[in-house]
C-alpha cells in the first residue's frame, strides 16, 4: 500500500510539472533552477524564448538534441516543454513572421529509365532546405539554396536551374524563372524591386513576376515612373530612350540618351545626358531645356554649369539665376553637404556661394584650397539648415567664420575651429596653438589657455535634453600638462589634476600617474587604479582591467569580481556583453566567455563567428548558450556558417 501511494505521488509530481509551464524572465531566459537542470539534461543547447511573430505572444526556443546515435539535430521547444518542432533538423533559422527555414534529409522518388515500358522510381535521400510554420507543416517547395535579401523583404530561393523569389513575409512565391532567366532583387526605392536577365538583355519583373517587355531591350532603367530601355546602336554604344510604360513602346525614337542622371523630386522631368551635355525632359519623352555642362537638383532647385555660367533653373527648366564669367570650370563641381548653399570657385581663386533657398548670390573672401572640404566647412551637417554659420579660409590660410550672406562674422585668425554642436559657439585654435571658446561674433568666452586643439572630442554634455544650450555643456581643458574640466563661464568643475579625460556616454575616464579612472554620472569618482586601456558600464557594473585581469567594480570602487586568469595584451582585449547574461573577450589567440561575476564560463582558441537569440558558436564549431552549456559541433558537413543565424 505504502509502495503504490508512493508511486502515486511521483506520477503526480512528474505530471504536474511537465504541465507546469517554463519561467522565463524579459529576455527570454528560463530562470527557475529545477527547470534548467531539466532542460540541460533533455537537450545540449538551449535558445532563449522568443516571438514566433511579432504579432503572436507564441514564444519557442531553440533546442539541440542528440538522436540515438549521438547525431545532433536542431528543433524548437514551447513553454510547456513540448518539442513543437521535433528535433530531426540539420539546421533551424529564428522564427521570422510565424516561419522558419529548416535544412532536412528528404527522402524524394526519382524515376530513371530501366529498360522497361514504365520507368522504374528509386527512392533516395537528398539535403534540402524548405520552410515550415509554427505546427511545422511544411510551406514552401524545397530548394538547393535559400539567401535572404539585404532589405530583409525577399528571399532568393534556387533547385537545379531555376530561381524563386519569396515575400519575406507570407512566403509567397512573386517571381519564378523557370529557369528561362535570372533574377537579381533590387534596393528599397527603385520603382521595380525584381530584374531579369537573359541572353544579354535586360527587363524588369512587374507585380505578377512576369517580365515587363518580353527582353526587348538590351537594358532597362527606372527613375521615379520614369522607364528607360538601352538600344543597340551598334556593337560597341547603347543609347537610352524613354518608353511608354502602358504601350512599352518608345515615346521618342529620336530622343537618345547616354545616361540617366537623376529624376527630379516634386516634378515630372528628370535629368538626362547625351554627348556630354545635360538637359531635362518630361515623362512624355519633350526636352524641357537647355543643354548644360552640368544639372543637379537642390531643392527646388537646379543647379547648372554651362562654360564660364553657373545659374539655377526652377523645376521646370527655366532660368531664373545666371551670372555669368565667374567661375573657374575645373573647381566648380565642388559640392558641400544638402545644404541651401553651393560653393564655388571665382577665376579670382575666392569662393562665392549660391543661396538656393532665396536664388540669390553672394560672395565671400575666403579662398579655395586643395579640396572644398579642407576649405570650407559647416557647423552640424546633420542639422545645417537651421545653422546660420560656416568656417572658411582666408588668403593667408588661416581660419574664420562666415554667416549665410557672405559676410565675416570671426576673422580668418585661427589655425583650427570647431563649433559646439548647433550651440553657436566655437573652439578655436590661435596662431600659438593654444585653444578657447569663441561666439559667434569672435568674443572670446573662455581663455585661449587650452594647450588640447580645437579639432580634438574635448566637451560633452551631461543633460542630453538640453543639447545646443552652451549652458549645459563641459569643456575638458589642459593647462601646464594637468587637465580638469571646466563650464563655460570658466568655473572648474574637476581640478587640474589630471593626465586626461577622455568622455564616453555614460562616464568619464580620467588619467592620473599613468593610470585610469572614473568620474561616474552620480558625480563619485573611482581612483585612477585601474590600466589605461578600455572602459564598458553594463548594469550598473564598470567593467575594467587592472594589470592584467579584468575586473568589475561598482561606482563605490568595490570589486564585484576579478578574472581568474592573465590577459596577455589587456590593451587590446575589449570586452562585449551578450544579452546582458555572458561577457566575450578576445586575447590574441584565446577567447573567453564570462558570466557576469566574471567567472570562466567557457575558453576556446578561436573567435565566436556568430551570436543569436542565447545561441553563439565560434569559427572552430564550438556552440554556447546562456545556460552554461557548450557542445563540439563541427560534424563532417554538418557546421554550415550559413546554417546558423
Amino acid at each position: 500500500m505504502k509502495k503504490s501511494l508512493l508511486l502515486s505521488f511521483l506520477f503526480g509530481f512528474i505530471l504536474s510539472f511537465a504541465q507546469k509551464q517554463l519561467t522565463i524572465d524579459r529576455l527570454g531566459v528560463v530562470t527557475d533552477s529545477v527547470e534548467i537542470k531539466y532542460l540541460k539534461k533533455e537537450y545540449k543547447i538551449i535558445g532563449v524564448f522568443h516571438k514566433v511573430s511579432p504579432k503572436s505572444e507564441v514564444k519557442y526556443a531553440r533546442i539541440l538534441k542528440e538522436d540515438r546515435s549521438g547525431i545532433p539535430y536542431w528543433g524548437y521547444i514551447n513553454l510547456m516543454k513540448e518539442e513543437i518542432i521535433p528535433p530531426k533538423y540539420i539546421s533551424v533559422s529564428p522564427f521570422e513572421n510565424g516561419y522558419i527555414l529548416v535544412k532536412d534529409n528528404v527522402e524524394i522518388s526519382t524515376e530513371y529509365k530501366c529498360g522497361s515500358q514504365k520507368p522504374c522510381v528509386r527512392q533516395e535521400r537528398k539535403t534540402y532546405y524548405y520552410f515550415v510554420d509554427s505546427q511545422n507543416k511544411k510551406v514552401s517547395d524545397y530548394f538547393d539554396e535559400v539567401k535572404k535579401d539585404k532589405s530583409g523583404d525577399f528571399y532568393d530561393c534556387r533547385i537545379n536551374n531555376i530561381q524563386k523569389i519569396l515575400d519575406a513575409s507570407s512566403l509567397k512565391v512573386v517571381a519564378d524563372s523557370k529557369g528561362e532567366y535570372r533574377i537579381l532583387i533590387l534596393n528599397r526605392g527603385n520603382d521595380y524591386r525584381l530584374k531579369a536577365y537573359t541572353n544579354n538583355r535586360e527587363d524588369f519583373l512587374d507585380k505578377e513576376g512576369k517580365p515587363l517587355t518580353g527582353f526587348k531591350y538590351k537594358s532597362i532603367d527606372s527613375r521615379n515612373g520614369f522607364l528607360f530601355v538601352g538600344l543597340y546602336i551598334n556593337s560597341e554604344v547603347t543609347k537610352y530612350t524613354l518608353l511608354n510604360p502602358y504601350t512599352k513602346i518608345p515615346f521618342n525614337n529620336n530622343l537618345l540618351i547616354d545616361y540617366i542622371s537623376e529624376s527630379i523630386k516634386g516634378s515630372n522631368t528628370v535629368i538626362v545626358r547625351n554627348e556630354e551635355k545635360y538637359f531635362l525632359i518630361n515623362n512624355n519623352g519633350f526636352v524641357k531645356s537647355k543643354q548644360y555642362d552640368y544639372l543637379k537638383q537642390y531643392g527646388s532647385s537646379i543647379l547648372f554649369l554651362d562654360k564660364e555660367n553657373i545659374g539655377l533653373l526652377n523645376l521646370k527648366g527655366k532660368e531664373v539665376l545666371k551670372s555669368p564669367n565667374i567661375y573657374i570650370e575645373s573647381h566648380a563641381l565642388r559640392d558641400t553637404v544638402d545644404s541651401p548653399v553651393y560653393v564655388f570657385e571665382k577665376k579670382d581663386g575666392t569662393l562665392n556661394f549660391i543661396d538656393i533657398k532665396k536664388v540669390k548670390f553672394k560672395k565671400t573672401d575666403a579662398i579655395y584650397l586643395n579640396n572644398l572640404s579642407e576649405t570650407v566647412s559647416f557647423t552640424d551637417k546633420k542639422s545645417i539648415l537651421e545653422n546660420k554659420y560656416f568656417v572658411a579660409i582666408g588668403k593667408n590660410k588661416k581660419k574664420g567664420i562666415l554667416d549665410f550672406n557672405g559676410k565675416l562674422l570671426v576673422p580668418y585668425i585661427y589655425e583650427d575651429i570647431n563649433p559646439v554642436d548647433n550651440t553657436g559657439y566655437f573652439l578655436a585654435t590661435n596662431l600659438d596653438l593654444k585653444t578657447g571658446l569663441i561666439s559667434a561674433n569672435n568674443t572670446t568666452i573662455l581663455p585661449f589657455t587650452n594647450e588640447y586643439s580645437a579639432s580634438r572630442d574635448i566637451y560633452y554634455i551631461k543633460d542630453t535634453t538640453q543639447i545646443n544650450n552652451i549652458k549645459s555643456y563641459f569643456f575638458i581643458w589642459k593647462i601646464n600638462d594637468k587637465v580638469g574640466t571646466i563650464d563655460y563661464t570658466n568655473k572648474t568643475i574637476d581640478p587640474f589634476e589630471f593626465d586626461f579625460q577622455e568622455p564616453y556616454e555614460n562616464f568619464i575616464a580620467y588619467g592620473k600617474n599613468s593610470k585610469m579612472g572614473i568620474m561616474t554620472k552620480n558625480g563619485k569618482v573611482i581612483p585612477a587604479e585601474y590600466n589605461k586601456s578600455y572602459a564598458l558600464l553594463e548594469n550598473g557594473i564598470y567593467y575594467l582591467f587592472k594589470d592584467k585581469n579584468l575586473v568589475g567594480i561598482n561606482e563605490n570602487n568595490n570589486m564585484v569580481f576579478k578574472t581568474d586568469f592573465i590577459l596577455s595584451y589587456p590593451k587590446f582585449a575589449e570586452p562585449i556583453v551578450l544579452d546582458e547574461r555572458l561577457i566575450y573577450l578576445r586575447d590574441q589567440d584565446t577567447s573567453y566567455i564570462l558570466n557576469l561575476n566574471g567567472s570562466q564560463f567557457l575558453k576556446f582558441y578561436n573567435k565566436v563567428w556568430s551570436y543569436s537569440n542565447g545561441i553563439g558558436i565560434s569559427t572552430d564549431g564550438i556552440l554556447f548558450d546562456l545556460y552554461k552549456n557548450n557542445y563540439e559541433y563541427y560534424y563532417k558537413d554538418r557546421f554550415i556558417s550559413n546554417d546558423f543565424k
